[in-house]
């Protein structure tokens, strides 16, 4: 007997597991309530900004049915860079209360979003990030 339907291989669909989650809600809120408790770091800074940039890296592979939720997130990524700004020039590394609340929020989206994603396509972001990163500093 022949097959009459003809083949299309599908793509693996590598599954986030509840490590994954966990692991990125902690480098996520770790630093957030450290910085409320006035411990705020360049290091929690770099952890923040290292997980809401693959997350939202990731969804730009697979964008969620809310684009809420990329909005919310670029929110956050938006205020980093204003802490950052400020942290650099004056050495002072603080998130505000507004600010601190946007990061939460964009937190929490990006939390939510995972278990939407692909593994797959977090590793890709993670590596087109990391490409970025090289770029910039061979620029600089």
């Amino acid at each position: 007997m022949s097959r009459r339907k003809p083949y299309r291989p599908r793509l693996v669909r590598v599954p986030i597991t509840r490590g994954v989650v966990d692991s990125y809600a902690q480098d996520l809120h770790f630093p957030l309530m450290a910085a409320e408790l006035g411990h705020f770091t360049t290091e929690s800074f770099d952890k923040i900004g290292a997980a809401l940039n693959v997350v939202w890296g990731a969804l730009q592979f697979k964008p969620p049915k809310d684009p809420a939720v990329l909005i919310v997130i670029e929110s956050g990524m938006r205020t980093m860079n204003e802490c950052a700004q400020r942290g650099d020039g004056t050495g002072i590394w603080k998130l505000t209360p507004i600010e601190l609340a946007s990061v939460t929020a964009a937190a929490n989206k990006a939390e939510e979003a995972l278990p939407h994603l692909n593994g797959l396509d977090i590793r890709n972001a993670m590596h087109h990030l990391a490409q970025v990163r090289a770029e910039t500093r061979r620029a600089a």
